[in-house]
Order: structure tokens, then sequence, then C-alpha cells
């Protein structure tokens, strides 16, 4: 779960323009 949580928060990430949210 957290993987694709992870996933998803990278994907956001990106189209947010943000390098790593979860960092």
């Amino acid at each position: 779960m957290q993987r694709e949580a992870g996933a998803d928060l990278r994907s956001i990430g990106l189209q947010t323009s943000v390098p790593c949210p979860e960092q």
C-alpha cells in the first residue's frame, strides 16, 4: 500500500512541479 501511495504521490508531485513531497 505504501508503495502504491508513494507512486501516486510521485505522479502528483511531478504534475505539481514537485521533486518529492514525501521527502
